[in-house]
């Protein structure tokens, strides 16, 4: 579940292909309504359900009931979700003290500053959770560069991994035949 606001979509380059997203009525009065995303919608709908036609369905989460306003594209990523208007998580799911915000997304408007973007967030997720040493900080900062280095480095390290496997196959393979 996740609990969004007006940008979200616009944040993580979604779109809805069925229904609406949320208005601003409906995020400021804390309303109970969802978005699915397509694999929430295969498994409480089946594998074949159109996705239009499950728009106005009731859906309970935890103790309460919310509306099915919408329906996410699927992108691969982050398909069997639940999303519900910040105000509404807090309001009916987590409660205002008690739920802990686990994830900020933030859009850099260029490459360009994305450093200072990522620097004008720590300043203030520092001030915020009263850090005064790096080594202190309670949360991770990770952009997308920093996760696709990531992965770039897994994948060099494992094309190695099985050159090197390889290559010791090869001299034992080599070795028994000697004997």
């Amino acid at each position: 579940m996740v609990g969004a606001n007006y940008n979200y979509l616009d944040l993580l380059d979604r779109k809805i292909i069925a229904g609406s997203w949320f208005t601003e009525k409906q995020v400021d009065e804390k309303e109970r309504v969802a978005i699915l995303g397509p694999e929430a919608v295969a498994l409480l709908w089946g594998p074949r359900a159109p996705a239009d036609q499950i728009i106005g369905s009731p859906i309970r989460i935890e103790h309460s009931v919310f509306k099915v306003i919408g329906v996410l594209n699927a992108n691969g990523q982050n398909d069997n979700v639940v999303i519900v208007p910040f105000a509404s998580a807090r309001a009916y799911l987590v409660g205002d003290n008690a739920g802990e915000v686990d994830q900020i997304v933030v859009k850099s408007t260029d490459v360009e500053t994305l450093d200072r973007a990522v620097a004008e967030i720590v300043r203030i997720l520092d001030a915020s959770h009263h850090i005064r040493k790096p080594t202190e900080r309670d949360y991770n900062v990770l952009t997308y560069t920093t996760l696709l280095e990531k992965s770039r480095q897994f994948i060099t390290f494992l094309a190695l991994f099985i050159v090197a496997i390889a290559q010791s196959r090869s001299k034992i393979v080599l070795g028994d035949g000697q004997r």
